[in-house]
């Protein structure tokens, strides 16, 4: 009887330390895959889509400063786009340098649709 006084005490402590370690290794494994399938989500594709977004809402508040900014930034991303060939990256930074040049000489019409046609482009791939 001594013993099982003992014993019971020892095993439930084992037990329980074996499934708080089975329950941590099991939210660890969930976290990465919820990790994996953010950064999926949000590739150079995404984050440029995010960027042409943002940057009409911009040209419409009329802050000129920030839209050149994201536009420079949607430039870059450009080039990280597996799905664009060298080709499409020419056209669409083209047309991008000509939506700052318009956002710079305050003619937001002009801005406005040259980053909706890449932002249509993008949107189709």
């Amino acid at each position: 009887m001594r013993i099982l006084k003992y014993f019971l005490p020892v095993l439930l402590c084992l037990s329980l330390n074996t499934a708080a370690f089975s329950a941590c290794q099991a939210s660890g494994a969930s976290s990465n895959l919820n990790q994996l399938a953010e950064q999926e989500e949000f590739g150079p594709l995404q984050i440029a889509i995010a960027d042409l977004q943002e940057v009409v809402n911009l040209i419409n508040e009329g802050n000129k400063k920030t839209a050149i900014v994201i536009l420079k930034s949607a430039r870059g991303q450009l080039r990280k786009i597996n799905e664009l060939t060298p080709r499409m990256v020419k056209g669409m930074t083209a047309r991008l340098n000509k939506a700052i040049s318009a956002v710079k000489k305050g003619d937001n019409a002009t801005a406005l649709s040259e980053v909706n046609h890449v932002l249509s482009e993008l949107q189709t791939l």
